[in-house]
């Protein structure tokens, strides 16, 4: 069977906040639409949030622990998934200090799916380059959210990839 495949754009937000040096709160934000881009895939709208607190093990290095919830309405059926997630994330400099590498990996121990059985297995990998000119930031950032399903369920598994532009402002450095 041909895996269905949709594409769109999303806009979001998110605030990211360090009140001190080993502690950090992160929540983002994004909805947007997709379009069916084969027989298969589905047209509609996802709304997603996620919120995460994160502890420095060692300078750039981190771990996380939050939640994640995506929804979707795709052909008049609104889908949800909800997550537990716990994960790394590692934060190197590139160059004189104004670029910045990142390299997430996350485990989602725990999700519920619009699927009758949870899947077997969920991660989400990211990689990003940050760019820094005074309060100014930006970046890229690659990422890919995967769900295996159980060998007896319908659907194999589900994949959730994006590529995310950010512009921000940096306040309190």
């Amino acid at each position: 069977t041909d895996p269905g495949r949709s594409t769109g754009v999303m806009g979001g937000g998110e605030v990211e906040a360090t009140p001190v040096r080993w502690l950090r709160l992160h929540v983002a934000g994004a909805s947007g639409t997709i379009t069916s881009k084969n027989s298969t895939g589905e047209t509609g709208t996802v709304t997603e949030g996620k919120a995460e607190l994160g502890l420095a093990l060692f300078s750039g290095i981190w771990v996380q622990v939050g939640g994640g919830r995506r929804a979707a309405t795709l052909s008049k059926v609104l889908g949800q998934w909800t997550s537990l997630r716990v994960g790394t994330e590692g934060r190197f400099g590139l160059g004189r200090g104004s670029v910045q590498g990142l390299v997430r990996f996350t485990y989602l121990p725990y999700v519920t799916t619009p699927a009758t059985n949870r899947p077997n297995l969920a991660m989400e990998g990211e990689a990003g380059l940050d760019f820094r000119r005074g309060a100014l930031t930006g970046g890229v950032h690659y990422s890919l959210e995967r769900l295996d399903y159980p060998a007896t369920s319908s659907v194999r598994n589900e994949q959730f990839a994006s590529l995310r532009i950010r512009f921000g402002l940096e306040l309190g450095r």
